[in-house]
């Protein structure tokens, strides 16, 4: 058998995807479960936005920032072992106790009692007792309403969550919606709780087949629904699940078990403040970049959200000179921006470095230089940019920009800067 069978009919096998067969009673456990994880995040986004007023607490988080991105680790992990532990203790003592009980009247079958869990029951209190302690991976901002950041990251599309799933050295195999849970008194438009199973494979090999490297059962949940104080609020959750029906692929795969909540407030001057954070069991240090480019893919799939991430990253890369260095998107602009300039000088006075061509007498004052690298384009081969800021002004980015109301940028930078939108987000918010 040649390499190329081995590859269709490997391909054949994962493509025979199962069908899960929910019960009522499977339902209703399902649907509990997404109320808990829409509670939980809930009550988290109120603890940050409300108690600490959007500013994090310097006491209780630990920020890292790392190429434009802000990476928020909790620092009472003590207190956190402490509760898992005890909660740990205490589901032993409940399944103990329900192992005596089901010995004494001879019952083959039970479910877990809550007895002994404390305050938490139900589907969330086992993956609780399991998880890490929660962390919050990005906070920020975005424009546009909620509706359409719900429409945006409308998971109930196979397509879109494969574009989400996917990246530049992984390709989907498959992504599939297993099942779909439907509540018949939920009449909201972006109400939605289905399973679905993602295969992503990468390339390796001597013969660069492609093999199966990631292997992802989730609960899919997306809501919108309000905060203590009337706020509303929108929250999409993928959550890791089990199930007897889907197998786990046991060769190089991983399956990854953790929990994403991304949350939306609706705010009065037509932006959203959004909140991502995650528990995950025994996550790996590269788990937490992994969800960071899913949480800003999620972003840039909402309207207005793509020119607007182009907007910041195009700024970033004009104010390279006067931000602190170091990062490493700043350097790979800085590389398209020093061979614009390399070409800039070879030019004739005149002569776009888009089309090459020369413009003589009136003509050459409607040409202009790219705010980036500084390249002189003509009107064709240009892209003139108003951006201004809504409101704050406490960082020093937000300052410039509040003075800047048109800029030109040529072709490249604009390319440049959609490529690094698409990978990393800016975040304007002042967590110094």
């Amino acid at each position: 058998m040649t390499a190329e069978d081995l590859a269709r009919s490997r391909h054949d096998q994962l493509s025979c995807t199962p069908s899960l067969n929910l019960t009522p009673d499977g339902e209703c456990a399902l649907r509990s479960l997404a109320n808990d994880l829409v509670d939980d995040a809930v009550s988290s986004f109120e603890s940050v936005m409300y108690d600490q007023n959007g500013i994090l607490d310097t006491k209780n988080f630990q920020l890292l920032k790392q190429e434009f991105c802000v990476v928020v680790y909790r620092e009472r992990s003590k207190y956190h072992a402490l509760q898992r532990s005890k909660l740990r203790d205490q589901i032993q003592n409940s399944r103990s106790t329900l192992t005596s009980d089901i010995e004494s009247k001879d019952v083959g079958t039970e479910r877990l009692t809550p007895k002994g869990l404390g305050e938490i029951v139900g589907p969330m209190a086992h993956f609780l007792a399991e998880s890490k302690v929660p962390t919050l991976i990005a906070i920020g901002s975005v424009p546009g309403t909620l509706e359409e950041a719900m429409l945006g990251l409308s998971l109930r599309d196979t397509v879109a969550f494969s574009a989400l799933m996917s990246s530049s050295v992984k390709k989907v195999l498959n992504a599939q919606v297993l099942a779909t849970v439907s509540d018949p008194l939920q009449k909201d438009t972006f109400d939605y709780l289905g399973v679905h199973w993602t295969l992503c494979a990468g390339f390796g090999g001597v013969c660069r087949q492609m093999s199966p490297r990631l292997d992802q059962l989730q609960l899919v949940h997306s809501r919108i629904t309000a905060t203590s104080r009337g706020d509303r609020i929108g929250v999409c959750i993928l959550h890791a699940i089990k199930h007897p029906d889907v197998p786990e692929m046991k060769s190089s795969p991983t399956r990854i078990y953790t929990t994403l909540a991304l949350s939306f407030r609706e705010k009065q001057d037509g932006s959203l403040d959004f909140m991502a954070i995650t528990s995950a069991q025994s996550a790996p240090p590269f788990l937490y970049p992994i969800l960071l480019r899913r949480v800003t893919g999620m972003l840039c799939s909402i309207p207005h959200c793509v020119d607007f991430a182009n907007s910041r990253k195009l700024l970033a890369m004009m104010l390279s000179n006067k931000v602190t260095g170091g990062f490493k998107s700043l350097k790979e602009a800085g590389l398209v921006s020093s061979a614009r300039q390399r070409l800039a000088r070879r030019l004739l006075p005149g002569q776009c470095s888009g089309c090459y061509k020369i413009s003589y007498g009136i003509s050459r004052s409607f040409n202009s230089s790219c705010s980036i690298c500084k390249a002189r384009v003509c009107s064709r081969c240009c892209v003139t940019k108003k951006i201004t800021l809504s409101g704050e002004q406490r960082s020093k980015i937000a300052s410039v920009l509040a003075t800047i109301k048109v800029m030109r940028f040529c072709l490249p930078c604009i390319h440049a800067a959609r490529q690094l939108a698409c990978s990393q987000t800016k975040l304007h918010h002042d967590l110094e």
